[in-house]
């Protein structure tokens, strides 16, 4: 009876180099690093914005509303998001240069392993739950909501009229989505460990329900926050200096849509590659 050599998980490449290349699991060329740079350089500059926010409208102007909350909630989001990359050990890492341990790792806290396309022969608990995607939603959800009721409370004195039922269905269309993506990415696959182990039979959904989808949406939701203020503000009555100068302030907005664009300019390359860590290095660059 022939017997079979268990697989260590610990020192075998994720997947088969092309040819001609030699995998290194130690010393192998990585985007990990700089993907850490850019994404802690957002998480300072961001916590050093709302921290000024909160003071000016906590001791300065006392007067906490919904949406400084909801902003609060989305930035504690965002640092968890961050610290979730950090323990993701294979993203920006060709599969060859990575164990298969370490790509189960980075399965559990961000992506499938029915992306990546190998089986781990049953090596399966982990606390981790690839939080990265499923926090995604919830913090992005809790951003914009702060930003629309921040302008409804500019741009609406009464409860009422076309900017109001405006903003209210942007909110209420965004709450629906974000509530909708989450249980998708909860139940991506059925059974659930199947997302980090692919050796368990069953099933899991197309990664464009995943990436594609909700990024051509995000983008959608991210033109009318962003067209929105500039439509009332070109209505007012005050002098085109003054239009042009607060259009400036609410333009910078733009850059939300630009990463948008690039995010799902990325997840469909990444829906064509076979090579996923190093795939979703950009998306979650532009995220």
């Amino acid at each position: 009876m022939a017997s079979t050599t268990p697989i260590d998980i610990y020192t075998t490449p994720a997947g088969p180099p092309p040819p001609g290349v030699v995998p290194n699991l130690k010393n192998s060329y990585t985007l990990h690093k700089i993907s850490l740079t850019t994404m802690l350089l957002c998480l300072i500059l961001t916590s050093i914005a709302v921290t000024l926010r909160t003071f000016t409208k906590v001791h300065l102007m006392r007067q906490v509303k919904v949406e400084d909350y909801a902003l609060l909630v989305a930035q504690l989001g965002f640092v968890a998001w961050v610290a979730l990359n950090i323990a993701a050990p294979g993203q920006g890492h060709h599969l060859w240069d990575v164990s298969i341990y370490d790509a189960m790792q980075t399965a559990k806290v961000g992506l499938s392993l029915n992306r990546i396309g190998y089986a781990t022969k049953g090596e399966s608990s982990n606390q981790y739950v690839n939080w990265i995607i499923t926090l995604y939603g919830p913090l992005v959800f809790f951003a914009k909501v702060s930003v629309l009721m921040q302008l409804q409370h500019i741009f609406v004195t009464h409860n009422q009229g076309p900017v109001f039922y405006l903003i209210q269905a942007l909110m209420w269309a965004n709450f629906a989505f974000y509530v909708s993506y989450l249980f998708v990415d909860i139940f991506q696959c059925v059974p659930r460990d199947k997302i980090w182990d692919s050796a368990i039979p069953g099933k899991c959904i197309s990664l464009n329900v995943l990436l594609i989808a909700p990024a051509g949406i995000n983008i959608l939701s991210d033109c009318l926050i962003l067209v929105l203020p500039m439509i009332v503000v070109i209505r007012l009555k005050i002098t085109l200096k003054n239009k042009l100068t607060i259009i400036a302030v609410f333009g910078s907005g733009l850059f939300a849509v630009i990463s948008g664009v690039m995010r799902l300019v990325y997840s469909v390359r990444m829906t064509r590659t076979t090579d996923t860590l190093w795939g979703v290095y950009p998306i979650a660059m532009w995220t």
